[in-house]
């Protein structure tokens, strides 16, 4: 869900095409690793519940700001912060194996 946000148009946040390429790589890393660690464990509730929340930020974020500079940013920051508890959690699943 991260990565479909990124794939908006982001020009007026003034971020280099490589950064932005790097990023969804990392992304989809994390989320690869993510769904190995858990497997065939099906968290379809929260799943769609993520889903709507990242529809909800490109919507009302984005879309309502006008892929603002501004709006880029609280993505930016809000991607941050799930980004960096998903490593977290990928952390303490590896560790714990």
């Amino acid at each position: 869900e991260v990565a479909a946000l990124f794939e908006e148009d982001h020009s007026s946040a003034s971020w280099e095409d490589s950064t932005v390429r790097n990023l969804l790589n990392i992304v989809n890393k994390q989320a690869e690793e993510l769904h190995s660690c858990t497997g065939s464990h099906s968290h379809k509730k929260k799943t769609t519940k993520l889903r709507m929340y990242f529809k909800r930020l490109s919507h009302h974020i984005l879309k309502e700001m006008g892929h603002s500079a501004e709006a880029w940013e609280v993505i930016r920051k809000e991607a941050k912060a799930h980004l960096m508890r998903a490593e977290q959690l990928a952390s303490s699943l590896h560790t714990a194996h």
